[in-house]
């Protein structure tokens, strides 16, 4: 597939090149080969779906979402740790994707953001009670009759069954966002309640966290006196095998 090599610098500082996977108009997916022009694709046989001069090409790219706790050595937050960040990461940690990897290129979206966590619901996944039977229905990963929080999987990696794309239906978000400083004016100090306990948020406990060593551990001021707001939304997938 000819595409102009003028181009390939501003399509390369995105992300593109060899062994990238793209979406030929929404249609078929593609794996590059080489990273010069002219592009070689490993592309499926569309059969009779014509692709005509001019579709516009996508790169498909695993997008990172992370939370930069204090003290934040990358500066990613700018000073307003903790925050959230997305980018596409350059770098491993671990066999994970790192915000604060040198050239991750992940930029900050939202500022005093101490959690973010996804968890899914499947159909047809291996190793569920109902035998991982594709029937329509959410897998019953926790054993009670009908569909509940338990049925969420949470923490598995990408691609490992029973996570599969072409079996993930629902994504669950939950995010907790704090306020930047400590109440002013009078009287407000007397209207906040202290926080008695750290935060379950699906299986992360902030007292076994990402902030334990600090105010976590002991539940501590400034943590049991900051305003909290926790914000959970399920998302039904579409499109999954694209």
């Amino acid at each position: 597939m000819p595409i102009n090599a003028a181009i390939l610098p501003a399509m390369t500082a995105a992300g593109f090149g060899a062994n990238s996977f793209i979406s030929l108009g929404g249609i078929v997916m593609a794996q590059v080969q080489g990273a010069a022009a002219p592009i070689i694709l490993t592309v499926p046989d569309p059969g009779p779906t014509v692709i005509p001069t001019g579709t516009q090409v996508f790169i498909l790219q695993c997008i990172t979402y992370q939370i930069i706790p204090p003290p934040d050595p990358a500066g990613l937050c700018a000073g307003r740790s903790p925050c959230l960040v997305r980018g596409v990461a350059g770098g491993m940690t671990a066999g994970v994707l790192d915000c604060t990897t040198a050239g991750s290129r992940c930029t900050s979206i939202a500022d005093e953001i101490e959690d973010i966590q996804f968890a899914y619901g499947c159909d047809g996944c291996i190793g569920t009670i109902n035998s991982g039977i594709a029937d329509g229905i959410i897998d019953n990963q926790g054993g009670a009759v009908g569909f509940d929080q338990a049925d969420f999987v949470t923490n598995n990696a990408w691609a490992t069954a029973p996570l599969t794309a072409d079996k993930i239906q629902l994504a669950q978000v939950t995010i907790v966002g704090r306020q930047r400083r400590a109440d002013q004016g009078f009287g407000e100090s007397n209207q906040q309640t202290a926080q008695g306990t750290a935060l379950q948020v699906s299986d992360h406990l902030h007292s076994d966290g990402v902030f334990a060593a600090g105010d976590y551990a002991t539940l501590t001021p400034p943590y049991t006196m900051t305003r909290r707001r926790l914000l959970t939304r399920t998302i039904e997938l579409r499109n999954l095998r694209h």
